[in-house]
Parts: structure tokens; C-alpha cells; sequence
């Protein structure tokens, strides 16, 4: 079992509705739902391979497959 599948298995509905309180790194205080943040997590990372796709075409490279499920593979 990977280490995330682990972690979200016991989690139900109220679990997820939990409010979960932090700072961002310049301290500003938020508070949202733990579902929140989760969905942010995996958007954060689609976006990241996204911007590297873009930065290799714009260097003229035509860039490797960046899906999680190739890296998998």
C-alpha cells in the first residue's frame, strides 16, 4: 500500500468536512475544509507539470511524458 493510500483509507465524511487551520509561508493565517486542501494538492502538482511541459517546448525540447501514472510505469 503506497503511504497516501494509507493515509486517506480511514478517512470518512466528517473527516474530510474537518476544518484545518495554518499559515501560508509568509504567515497569513486561512482555515478551510480538509477536502479542500486535498484537491489543492493534486491540482498544485498538475500544475507544476504543466509549467515544466511549457518551459521545455519554449526551449525548443519536446518534453518526456509528465503523468504521474507513466511515472508509475
Amino acid at each position: 500500500m503506497l503511504r497516501w493510500q494509507g493515509w486517506a483509507r480511514p478517512l470518512t465524511d466528517a473527516h474530510v468536512q474537518t476544518m484545518v487551520d495554518y499559515k501560508d509561508s509568509k504567515g497569513n493565517p486561512y482555515r478551510q475544509p480538509l477536502w479542500q486542501l486535498i484537491l489543492h494538492v493534486v491540482n498544485h502538482g498538475t500544475h507544476h507539470r504543466g509549467q515544466a511541459s511549457g518551459f521545455l517546448r519554449a526551449l525548443g525540447h519536446t518534453p518526456p511524458v509528465l503523468d504521474l501514472v507513466a511515472y508509475y510505469r
